[in-house]
């Protein structure tokens, strides 16, 4: 079954192009590693309207580890990660989880 590790963040005050370019180059780079990327944002959830979820697909447990071990290898996400998460983050980190596909 499939799985889905689900990020959620705040976009910080004024910072909206800055996210979604950031968010725009995590898929890329993700992509191209073997994650399907979705960005879905609350338009109608009360106190989380405008939370932001950054869905990676992944077939089954196997290719998330597979992709996870990518990942944590690739020079280039690196050097993005520190730079969008450390050095200049354009909004705040929620949640981050990792769902399970239940469909009977």
């Amino acid at each position: 079954m499939a799985v889905a590790q689900v990020i959620q963040f705040r976009i910080s005050p004024g910072k909206n192009q800055e996210f979604n370019a950031q968010v725009a180059e995590a898929k890329k780079l993700q992509e191209r590693l073997g994650g399907r990327v979705r960005v879905w944002q609350a338009t109608a959830a009360g106190p989380n309207t405008g939370l932001v979820s950054y869905v990676i697909e992944h077939d089954n447990l196997a290719a998330f580890a597979a992709f996870s071990d990518k990942l944590s290898a690739d020079a280039e996400w690196l050097a993005f990660s520190a730079k969008v998460f450390v050095a200049n983050p354009s909004g705040t980190l929620i949640s981050a989880g990792l769902a399970n596909e239940i469909t009977p």
